[in-house]
């Protein structure tokens, strides 16, 4: 029997990934582990390999289509062999106290190991609500294929998933998510009559961003505190570091890697910045996870280092190198891009004195640093030549009010 070749699920919240193109032609031998697929999330880009030896005969998908996880995508067996996914039957449904249950069927035979993608794949595929569901989503206007689904072993969407998905809407003067993916496609509709230069698909990681970014301008009340900071002791606090341990550690540690350590243990003093807004109630969160935009070749990405109040200098610093590197490369896991609970971000480099960024939700701040330059200011009485930067705070004043934002800055 062939074996059947699905996409992997890529971290814990993936559900969907873009073909990016077939590394083997089909009808192609193949062997096992050999890379044949490659496919992006909107995080970073990954290889499916062959899970068996043989001919593979690839499926109907082109390069820049979007596929579920668990999508059985090629089948690999012999040469005469034709693709076909395997199918799962729908089966009859009745409804009881508003739940969904399978009527009786006859008892199946066991399943080849080779089968079970596909009946993930097809119960995936199917979208099946309770009629109570539906009315739900009805009278309070979801769409249903927004819903995660966990009745009858998440095969089917039942009225309490429709309520939790609601319960889950973050507010804010009346705008919920969906409105705002709603504004987006409105806006998207608008067409000008110009010549172009390049028409690149809003897809991928650029249009996750897009989407990111206007939901936070939409759905937050942001503040943003600017502050002039005299960084001559930091300066100095890193030449002696890079002068003592560079060649020890195998590198010099930087101004990040300082800057993030003296956040988080600010956090730790002001848990207020450390947040998250739910509709319900404003959750303080234990866990210090910092993340750290990144520029790469394929947009921005934001890395996070876990309990960074509980790191050493050292050892922060080698675990951001590393998922700098994966960032770059494109090789990062979605995982290691998720569970941020404060960002930092720096264009410092850039020679940017200050900027404005934005919160990456659902966190409730984000600090913007700028460049360090040394300028003429007043110290101990007297004009004289200091490093300075400045620092931005933008914070979302549903959540924290101006003064212990700007005590947490200071």
């Amino acid at each position: 029997m062939a074996a059947e070749v699905f996409i992997p699920k890529l971290g814990q919240t993936v559900e969907e990934v873009t073909l990016i193109g077939w590394l083997v032609e089909d009808g192609e031998v193949v062997e096992v582990g050999q890379e044949i697929l490659e496919v992006e999330t909107d995080k970073a880009v990954f290889p499916v390999e062959a899970i068996a030896k043989g001919s593979i005969h690839l499926g109907p998908f082109e390069a820049g289509e979007t596929v579920p996880v668990l999508k059985v995508v090629a089948i690999i067996g012999k040469p005469d062999d034709v693709f076909t996914a395997g199918s799962v039957s729908e089966g009859p449904f009745v409804e009881e106290a508003g739940e969904p249950v399978a009527a009786p069927e006859p008892a199946a035979p066991a399943m080849a190991a080779v089968d079970a993608s596909s009946v993930i794949q097809n119960t995936k595929e199917r979208m099946f609500a309770s009629p109570r569901a539906r009315r739900a989503a009805a009278e309070q206007g979801v769409d249903l294929s927004r819903v995660k689904s966990t009745g009858y072993g998440g095969m089917r969407i039942a009225e309490r998933d429709v309520l939790d998905y609601l319960e889950k809407q973050p507010k804010a003067a009346g705008i919920t998510q969906d409105d705002v993916l709603d504004l987006l496609t409105k806006a998207g509709e608008i067409q000008i009559d110009v010549p172009l230069i390049e028409s690149v698909p809003l897809s991928g990681i650029r249009g996750v961003i897009a989407e990111r970014m206007a939901a936070s301008s939409l759905l937050t009340a942001r503040v943003t505190l600017f502050m002039d900071v005299d960084a001559t002791e930091l300066v100095a606090a890193r030449e002696d570091l890079k002068a003592r341990v560079a060649e020890d550690w195998g590198f010099a540690p930087g101004y990040n890697d300082l800057l993030a350590l003296v956040v988080a243990r600010a956090l730790r003093d002001y848990p207020n910045l450390n947040a998250r807004l739910t509709s319900e109630a404003i959750e303080y969160i234990k866990p210090i996870n910092i993340g750290m935009a990144v520029d790469t070749e394929r947009g921005l990405m934001v890395p996070v280092i876990r309990d960074v109040d509980r790191k050493s200098l050292r050892a922060f610093a080698e675990e951001l190198r590393a998922l700098v590197e994966q960032a770059r490369s494109g090789r990062i896991s979605p995982d290691d891009l998720a569970g941020g609970t404060f960002t930092i971000t720096n264009l410092g480099m850039y020679h940017v004195k200050a900027f404005t960024p934005v919160i990456n939700l659902p966190e409730t701040a984000i600090l913007g640093v700028g460049a360090i330059t040394r300028r003429p200011v007043e110290y101990q009485g007297e004009i004289a030549l200091r490093h300075m930067t400045t620092l931005s705070l933008v914070f979302d004043h549903r959540v924290v009010d101006g003064a212990p934002a700007a005590r947490f800055l200071q």
